[in-house]
Protein backbone atom coordinates (compact mmCIF):
# COMPACT_ATOMS: atom_id res chain seq x y z
CA UNK A 1 0.00 0.00 0.00
CA UNK A 2 1.24 3.46 -0.73
CA UNK A 3 2.25 5.69 2.16
CA UNK A 4 -0.41 8.35 1.46
CA UNK A 5 -3.19 5.73 1.62
CA UNK A 6 -1.86 4.43 4.96
CA UNK A 7 -1.72 7.96 6.37
CA UNK A 8 -5.30 8.68 5.27
CA UNK A 9 -6.59 5.42 6.75
CA UNK A 10 -4.81 6.12 10.03
CA UNK A 11 -6.30 9.64 10.11
CA UNK A 12 -9.81 8.31 9.47
CA UNK A 13 -9.39 5.69 12.20
CA UNK A 14 -8.24 8.31 14.73
CA UNK A 15 -11.15 10.59 13.81
CA UNK A 16 -13.65 7.73 14.15
CA UNK A 17 -12.33 6.71 17.57
CA UNK A 18 -12.28 10.31 18.82
CA UNK A 19 -15.82 10.93 17.53
CA UNK A 20 -17.22 7.78 19.14
CA UNK A 21 -15.61 8.64 22.49
CA UNK A 22 -17.15 12.12 22.46
CA UNK A 23 -20.58 10.85 21.50
CA UNK A 24 -20.44 7.95 23.97
CA UNK A 25 -19.45 9.94 27.03
CA UNK A 26 -22.16 12.54 26.43
CA UNK A 27 -24.92 10.00 25.86
CA UNK A 28 -27.84 9.75 28.27
CA UNK A 29 -26.94 6.12 29.08
CA UNK A 30 -23.49 7.28 30.27
CA UNK A 31 -25.01 10.11 32.34
CA UNK A 32 -27.57 7.75 33.91
CA UNK A 33 -24.72 5.64 35.39
CA UNK A 34 -23.25 8.63 37.27
CA UNK A 35 -22.28 8.02 40.90
CA UNK A 36 -24.26 9.93 43.52
CA UNK A 37 -22.16 12.87 44.73
CA UNK A 38 -23.75 16.20 45.70
CA UNK A 39 -20.37 17.81 46.43
CA UNK A 40 -19.00 17.09 42.94
CA UNK A 41 -22.12 18.63 41.39
CA UNK A 42 -21.69 21.73 43.55
CA UNK A 43 -18.01 22.00 42.55
CA UNK A 44 -18.89 21.48 38.87
CA UNK A 45 -21.36 24.37 39.00
CA UNK A 46 -19.03 26.56 41.08
CA UNK A 47 -15.95 26.03 38.89
CA UNK A 48 -17.07 24.75 35.48
CA UNK A 49 -13.73 23.59 34.05
CA UNK A 50 -15.62 21.14 31.82
CA UNK A 51 -18.11 23.73 30.60
CA UNK A 52 -21.52 24.62 31.96
CA UNK A 53 -23.54 22.00 33.85
CA UNK A 54 -26.95 21.08 32.43
CA UNK A 55 -29.90 19.38 34.12
CA UNK A 56 -30.99 16.47 31.89
CA UNK A 57 -33.82 14.97 33.91
CA UNK A 58 -34.94 13.01 36.96
CA UNK A 59 -36.14 9.54 37.74
CA UNK A 60 -37.61 8.78 41.12
CA UNK A 61 -35.58 10.46 43.85
CA UNK A 62 -32.53 11.40 41.74
CA UNK A 63 -31.69 14.15 39.27
CA UNK A 64 -29.01 13.84 36.60
CA UNK A 65 -26.64 16.44 35.19
CA UNK A 66 -24.09 16.63 32.40
CA UNK A 67 -21.14 18.97 31.92
CA UNK A 68 -20.73 20.33 28.40
CA UNK A 69 -17.11 20.62 27.46
CA UNK A 70 -14.14 18.51 26.51
CA UNK A 71 -14.40 16.47 29.72
CA UNK A 72 -17.07 13.82 30.25
CA UNK A 73 -18.56 15.16 33.47
CA UNK A 74 -21.73 13.58 34.83
CA UNK A 75 -23.46 14.05 38.15
CA UNK A 76 -26.30 12.50 40.13
CA UNK A 77 -27.85 13.75 43.35
CA UNK A 78 -31.11 13.61 45.26
CA UNK A 79 -33.73 15.96 43.84
CA UNK A 80 -34.84 16.90 47.36
CA UNK A 81 -31.41 18.50 48.02
CA UNK A 82 -31.75 20.93 45.09
CA UNK A 83 -33.72 24.06 44.23
CA UNK A 84 -34.53 23.31 40.59
CA UNK A 85 -37.03 25.60 38.81
CA UNK A 86 -38.59 22.64 36.99
CA UNK A 87 -38.08 18.91 36.63
CA UNK A 88 -38.98 16.43 33.91
CA UNK A 89 -38.50 12.70 33.28
CA UNK A 90 -34.92 11.70 32.45
CA UNK A 91 -34.07 12.54 28.84
CA UNK A 92 -37.57 13.78 27.96
CA UNK A 93 -37.33 17.57 28.30
CA UNK A 94 -35.02 20.31 27.11
CA UNK A 95 -31.84 20.47 29.26
CA UNK A 96 -31.16 23.77 31.00
CA UNK A 97 -28.11 25.36 32.62
CA UNK A 98 -27.76 24.84 36.36
CA UNK A 99 -26.73 27.84 38.46
CA UNK A 100 -25.11 27.99 41.86
CA UNK A 101 -28.32 29.06 43.63
CA UNK A 102 -29.98 25.81 42.48
CA UNK A 103 -27.31 23.66 44.17
CA UNK A 104 -26.88 24.59 47.85
CA UNK A 105 -23.60 23.67 49.47
CA UNK A 106 -24.00 20.64 51.70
Amino acid sequence: MRRSVKVRLAGLLVAAVFGSVLVGCHSLAYVHRAPEDHYQLWMGVLKPFGGQVYYVGSDGDYSYFRGHGIFCDRYKTRTSELHLPSTFPFGRGKPYVVTLDMVPES
